[in-house]
């Protein structure tokens, strides 16, 4: 995929975009249905979980691809905020904590991308002091979200 889009994403130019797409055809997925998770309920905002679905349309194997990326991305996101504040690299700290903060509000982590804004400010005075505080909430709200999302990856095995 080529095309760019800017943020915030708009949901009328990522289904522009996806179309123009063409996925591998490796294996299908089915998705099932199950009750919902109580922490999906809690640690997702279903309504973007929602809207990412919809906006994929039928391929379904994108909101898959983009919950494996955002697994796989966000712990490294974690420790190099923990990084930042360990050395007291404020613009470390501000560069990952924005990144981190937009990709949750995407998955519809809202809570955690709240905590990362939260850094971000921290980042953005010129510090990380206080930041060790945010960041133990943000791990553990790491935890909860990666759990739901794990949940949510399993109606589409």
């Amino acid at each position: 995929m080529d095309d760019y889009i800017s943020k915030p994403v708009r949901r009328e130019a990522l289904s522009t975009a996806l179309n123009k797409c063409s996925f591998p055809a490796t294996e299908t997925i089915v998705k099932q249905e199950k009750a919902p998770a109580p922490e999906l309920e809690i640690a997702i905002d279903k309504a973007v979980l929602q809207e990412l679905k919809e906006m994929a349309g039928d391929a379904p194997e994108m909101v898959v691809e983009i919950i494996d990326c955002y697994l796989e991305d966000t712990p490294i996101l974690l420790d190099e905020i923990s990084q930042a504040i360990e050395q007291l690299q404020p613009e470390l700290l501000r560069k990952s904590a924005h990144t981190m903060k937009s990709s949750s509000a995407s998955i519809g982590a809202t809570k955690l991308s709240e905590l990362c804004k939260n850094l971000e400010f921290i980042g953005r005075g010129g510090t990380t002091e206080g930041a060790n505080v945010i960041l133990s909430q943000a791990k553990a709200e790491y935890e909860r979200v990666e759990t739901a999302l794990r949940y949510e990856l399993q109606t589409y095995m």
